[in-house]
């Protein structure tokens, strides 16, 4: 199958758990709640169907489940944050990552004929920083 490129996706998007003044809920089935609805997203955000996880499926994905999960678990919401600078782009293949049996970490990789130039114009970097009570989230999405 061949794929072509019209236009490089250039842009950066950061999701962050939750607000700088506001608690990132942990303990949810062996992840934050936050991350749990990020491994989530990853099988199920494919809201159009073409087998691609693209950066808005999967922010919209975060903001609709962790209000709702946190929310479940815990009795209050926690707000996700996002900022999507540039155009929309796919981060991922569609890729089930999570077992109710065995919650598990996996890596996504996304087809060469996607990616804007080579596999450097493409970063993603989950980061956390823990604090003594709580810690700060964030993926950001670059191309």
């Amino acid at each position: 199958m061949s794929h072509l490129l019209v236009a490089s996706p250039v842009g950066r998007t950061v999701l962050s758990a939750s607000t700088d003044d506001a608690p990132a809920l942990e303990g949810y089935k062996g992840h934050g709640v936050f991350t749990y609805a990020l491994l989530e997203g990853m099988g199920a955000a494919d809201a159009n169907s073409n087998g691609l996880i693209e950066v808005t499926e999967l922010a919209s994905w975060i903001d609709q489940r962790v209000p709702d999960l946190s929310y479940q678990a815990f009795g209050q919401r926690q707000v996700p944050q996002m900022k999507i600078v540039g155009s929309n782009f796919p981060v991922m293949h569609q890729t089930r990552v999570l077992s109710e049996a065995e919650p598990r970490f996996a890596c996504a990789r996304l087809s060469q004929s996607y990616l804007p130039k080579s596999c450097s114009d493409f970063s993603a970097t989950f980061t956390t920083i823990a604090f003594d009570d709580s810690s700060l989230r964030w993926l950001e999405i670059n191309t």
